[in-house]
């Protein structure tokens, strides 16, 4: 290697300790280089040691059963610039629960929390817009069979859906339960579609059960149960231009392929990830999210990345670095409504948000003592709510 070379190599090495949290490590290495050895380029972008790991990897491994499918690219970096950042925790909610705080969402004026401990909180919190204040002795406390996994708010009424670890599932509505599908093993997602007249429920029983209702006044019934050989991770509804009704997304554990189903005759689709478009499997689709304009969807794996297809194509358009997630872990994906921005949790107990037009991360949210399992974000105002198993809610803005 040209010394030029090897500078490169040993700034990527150190980017990639920063990165991964390895302090110690990192500032051994700096201590015995100069300074200039080390300084990022301008502009440089992130996860530069693992990026070029992933390309040799593709590049040097024989396609397995190869369809030569042309990769489309489409151009990004053309979205209008946004400059939404945040970086200070204005308030700290604990107390509320005795567990581990695993799911949380913002439901009109109330922040609601799905713990460890069999509970689901409701509390409500005052001048969201300014200097936000709740207090954990009017949180209202709904006690269930077994942890709460989930807790998914429906988009337009004020109905909530839980999902919980012995595999039950509920509908919240005005303080009553009222049971949902019931799966053999712990439901580890939930959604709704846009409508809010279906619902789907992800379980390690190897089911996606979905159900559905004719219009908002009549009850939810079974509509289908979707079997698949490993066990479903991620479900996600999404609205198509040229139809009346949706698709559910459906990501596999073990599958190289994202599930895409008709939801009026209940036909799959299958999009293959992989960029030779074979049968190899390299990593797991761990959530995923539509963004704002119904073309792209990002998709948090279970090896340090995310990425971002084309809906129509199949084409893999980002990757994206910075995030800490294995597959023991269990990341959340939410679009800024710019479509520029994209967050995810990661296991450094921190919130990574990028700039998808640059790959570029725009900000980090640290702060929690512990892994961050899930976020909301308002629109309204621009306030990001976390919860973590350092058993606090925190609000940033």
């Amino acid at each position: 290697f040209s010394h030029a070379t090897r500078a490169t190599i040993k700034r990527y090495v150190y980017q990639y300790l920063v990165e991964e949290g390895h302090s110690l490590t990192a500032l051994a290495m700096q201590q015995e280089l100069p300074d200039w050895a080390l300084h990022p380029a301008n502009g440089s972008s992130t996860g530069q040691l693992l990026r070029m790991l992933d390309q040799y990897s593709e590049l040097s491994r024989e396609p397995a059963e190869a369809d030569p499918v042309a990769v489309e690219k489409e151009a990004l970096n053309t979205l209008e610039a946004d400059p939404f950042h945040l970086e200070e925790e204005v308030f700290s909610l604990s107390g509320i629960h005795t567990g581990n705080i695993i799911s949380c969402c913002i439901q009109n004026d109330n922040v609601v929390t799905g713990s460890a401990d069999k509970t689901v909180a409701i509390t409500p919190v005052k001048e969201l817009s300014d200097e936000p204040f709740a207090d954990a002795n009017a949180a209202v406390i709904q006690n269930f069979t077994s942890p709460v996994l989930n807790t998914i708010p429906h988009p337009s009424q004020d109905i909530l859906l839980v999902t919980c670890m012995d595999g039950a599932t509920w509908l919240v509505e005005d303080g009553h339960h009222t049971p949902g599908p019931v799966h053999r093993k712990y439901v580890v997602r939930g959604a709704w579609s846009s409508d809010g007249n279906m619902f789907a429920t992800a379980s390690y029983d190897k089911t996606v059960q979905v159900w559905q209702r004719p219009s908002a006044s009549d009850p939810f019934a079974l509509a289908t149960t979707l079997p698949f050989v490993g066990n479903p991770e991620a479900v996600e509804f999404h609205a198509v231009a040229d139809r009346v009704h949706e698709q559910l997304l459906v990501g596999v554990r073990d599958d190289c392929h994202l599930h895409l189903y008709d939801t009026l005759t209940w036909k799959v689709d299958k999009m293959n990830l992989n960029v030779l478009k074979d049968a190899f499997v390299s990593f797991t689709v761990l959530d995923v999210r539509v963004d704002p304009t119904n073309k792209l969807v990002a998709l948090a794996t279970d090896k340090d990345r995310v990425m971002i297809y084309s809906l129509a194509t199949g084409t893999q358009l980002r990757v994206l670095y910075g995030a800490s997630n294995d597959g023991y872990s269990t990341p959340r994906l939410r679009w800024h409504p710019n479509g520029v921005h994209l967050m995810v949790t990661s296991q450094a107990n921190d919130i990574v948000c990028w700039d998808v037009r640059t790959e570029t991360i725009a900000f980090r949210l640290t702060g929690h003592e512990g892994q961050v399992r899930d976020f909301d974000y308002c629109l309204e105002h621009n306030v990001v709510v976390s919860c973590s198993y350092d058993k606090t809610v925190r609000f940033w803005k």
